[in-house]
């Protein structure tokens, strides 16, 4: 957290755009030390199992672990997550509005960035990927690097593809330990959440207005929770985005007398 914040403030030129993979190799490099010096940190044994050529399993179909019985189970689980998706695409959208200077939502418009996340998304479920959306963490890079190019985006992602599937860049990533993820997670999901409550407090949102102020409470309170509704999938963000909504549309606004 230390090396990211440190690269992120004092850094120049393109150090200062990549602070998190600095913080991340700094990271490492701290718990190989003390793994060498026998506190053991990072678990090697990701590098044992490690394959030189990639492994297709994303062509490799099968249905055998489909059931009729799973139907209401996995609707229960998809459907909240699609609400989730869908409202975490528009608030990106948003604050990514306010990071480059520029109104996304009506240009190129939302019903062109939500056909990219539904195609993107339909490809990686053929693939057995996940759903695919615009990220907050995606934003948080953009916000921390200020490199919003579509162009430098687009050849770090195919690049990205690529090193997927090159097997001691998997067995690398794996090793890496989650307290030098937690540190970087610290100041990402930090800017996340700030990056909201700016957007709040830059379309004047009245926190006065008793609806608002309820509509806020319960996203923050049910989002950092842990809180859950049937299934242990329908928790966290998720719910919190599908409770907001509802208590947006069932609180009606007063009349001003």
């Amino acid at each position: 957290m230390f090396i990211t914040a440190a690269v992120s403030h004092y850094g120049k030129g393109f150090m200062k755009n990549i602070p998190f993979l600095f913080g991340i190799l700094g990271g490492y490099l701290i718990a190989l030390i003390f793994t060498l010096c026998g506190v053991k940190i990072i678990d090697f044994s990701s590098f044992n199992n490690m394959t030189w050529y990639p492994d297709l399993t994303f062509l490799k179909w099968q249905s055998s672990d489909w059931s009729w019985a799973n139907l209401g189970k996995t609707c229960l689980f998809f459907v909240p997550v699609a609400v989730c998706a869908l409202l975490e695409h528009i608030s990106d959208h948003k604050v990514l509005s306010n990071i480059i200077g520029h109104d996304l939502v009506s240009d190129p418009g939302l019903h062109r960035t939500l056909l990219g996340d539904g195609i993107a998304s339909a490809v990686g479920t053929a693939v057995c990927g996940l759903p695919n959306t615009s990220y907050g963490e995606s934003v948080a890079c953009t916000g921390f690097s200020r490199v919003a190019s579509v162009y430098v985006i687009s050849v770090a992602a195919a690049a990205l593809g690529l090193l997927s599937f090159i097997g001691p860049v998997q067995a690398f990533i794996q090793s890496i330990p989650s307290c030098v993820f937690g540190g970087c997670a610290m100041i990402l999901y930090g800017f996340i959440a700030s990056s909201g409550l700016k957007t709040i407090i830059n379309n004047k949102i009245d926190l006065n207005n008793n609806k608002n102020l309820i509509v806020v409470c319960v996203i923050l309170t049910v989002g950092v929770s842990g809180i859950w509704l049937f299934d242990a999938a329908f928790s966290g963000v998720s719910l919190a985005m599908v409770l907001g909504v509802i208590l947006n549309l069932i609180l009606v606004e007063k009349k001003p007398k």
